[in-house]
């Protein structure tokens, strides 16, 4: 949401930085001094994770029953590409998974 990035933009400190997370599907418009006096904005794709250390991890944590991946997906076929995206965007699904056939 703009309104909530801009709100964290404004709540940094000088120099500060702020990760956002997830697609942007309005137009962020941010005043002049938004980042003035070192601020940042950058997105963060995946947790920006070297994926031989976490996946690895995240199986580690899957064996304890400490990371239920199977309650955070929605299997669609790739027929449904564009269901399955609709889903997504409107937040009802975390992470579709697209199976061929």
């Amino acid at each position: 949401m703009p309104s909530v990035i801009s709100a964290a933009i404004g709540g940094l400190s000088p120099r500060g930085v702020l990760g956002t997370v997830g697609a942007q599907t309005d137009n962020l418009v941010l005043a002049p001094m938004d980042l003035a006096v070192g601020r940042k904005v950058t997105g963060i794709l995946e947790g920006d994770a070297v994926p031989q250390q976490l996946i690895p991890l995240l199986i580690r944590l899957w064996q304890q029953g400490r990371f239920p991946f199977d309650k955070l997906i929605e299997v669609y076929p790739l027929s449904d590409i564009d269901e399955a995206e609709c889903a997504s965007r409107s937040g009802n699904v975390l992470k579709p998974v697209m199976l061929p056939g």
